[in-house]
């Protein structure tokens, strides 16, 4: 049979109690330092997306500036590049949209008026 061993005497655990001590207080200050060096990291990722934020608001801003500038000279431009009203073929393309499926407003954005045409004298959308 085993024999059993005796509990730990009072010089063992002043022995093993000084090492322990020792360990946890290192550990504690090891958990300090590496507190503060996540806490450093953190105020660097949030400087990073400030630095990210205030670049992406400088974007926003020159895109307003062009917007001012380009949208009144483009109104200015289309206004008095009109010399007319608009042809025939125009005006029926778009009374087709406003008849036709959903869908085929998406597909004929794209189309020229020319091909618009073509499709409505082909398939009779305007007689229904």
């Amino acid at each position: 049979m085993a024999r059993l061993k005796p509990p730990a005497s009072r010089d063992d655990e002043q022995k093993h109690g000084k090492v322990l001590r020792k360990q946890t207080n290192e550990l504690a200050k090891r958990d300090r330092e590496i507190n503060a060096l996540l806490s450093h990291v953190d105020f660097l990722i949030s400087l990073v997306n400030k630095e990210k934020t205030l670049s992406q608001a400088r974007d926003v801003t020159r895109f307003t500036y062009a917007t001012v500038f380009f949208l009144p000279v483009g109104l200015a431009v289309s206004i008095f590049s009109m010399s007319g009203p608009p042809d025939h073929t125009a005006i029926v393309g778009i009374e087709s949209l406003q008849s036709s499926p959903w869908w085929s407003r998406w597909l004929s954005y794209g189309l020229s008026s020319e091909f618009q045409h073509g499709y409505i004298l082909a398939t009779g959308a305007l007689t229904g």
